[in-house]
């Protein structure tokens, strides 16, 4: 497992609305690891890909930008973070409100 960064800058209130509009288009079978985290110039999404080599495809890929930018999400900045050498969580979804 792969995992890479998405940054979002801007509102973090109202790319959370664009982000939810995404995340509604992607089937939970498609995602093995997923966060997303608010923060004070926008929101971060920690994704995960099965290696590095398809994260680099899918994180450059244009369908992935049609989506985001469907759902009102601007251009991210992307960056990989590395191979997972161990991913630990409990078995719930966690959901801020």
């Amino acid at each position: 497992m792969f995992l890479g960064r998405y940054d979002f800058t801007g509102d973090p209130d109202a790319l959370l609305v664009a982000y939810d509009r995404f995340m509604k288009q992607v089937p939970d079978a498609n995602i093995s690891f997923h966060i997303c985290v608010r923060n004070g110039d926008g929101i971060s999404l920690i994704d995960s890909c099965p290696s590095q080599e398809d994260f680099e495809g899918f994180s450059s890929s244009p369908e992935l930008f049609g989506l985001m930018a469907d759902a009102g999400l601007p251009r991210p900045t992307v960056s990989p973070i590395g191979d997972v050498y161990l991913a630990r969580a409990a078995s719930t979804t966690y959901r801020a409100e």
